[in-house]
């Protein structure tokens, strides 16, 4: 992948919505799983899966954290 399109995918991630996260994640599995052969294209696929799941649970961790108390 090239620099600019790896970019381009990672301004995409902090625009795009959860459900279109889940939703890409479920695509690039099935790509894998049925339709990549190309070891690079493997590699491209497999990184954008791990970028997809690292911002999910980041966002999962945000819910789950309890808000700072500034009142204090």
């Amino acid at each position: 992948m090239r620099k600019e399109e790896r970019a381009a995918f990672l301004r995409w991630i902090d625009t795009a919505g959860n459900q279109e996260l889940q939703l890409s994640l479920v695509r690039l599995v099935a790509l894998i799983e049925t339709t990549l052969t190309e070891e690079g294209a493997l590699d491209d696929a497999r990184a954008l899966i791990r970028w997809i799941n690292s911002e999910m649970e980041a966002r999962r961790a945000i819910r789950r954290s309890p808000p700072d108390d500034c009142a204090s």
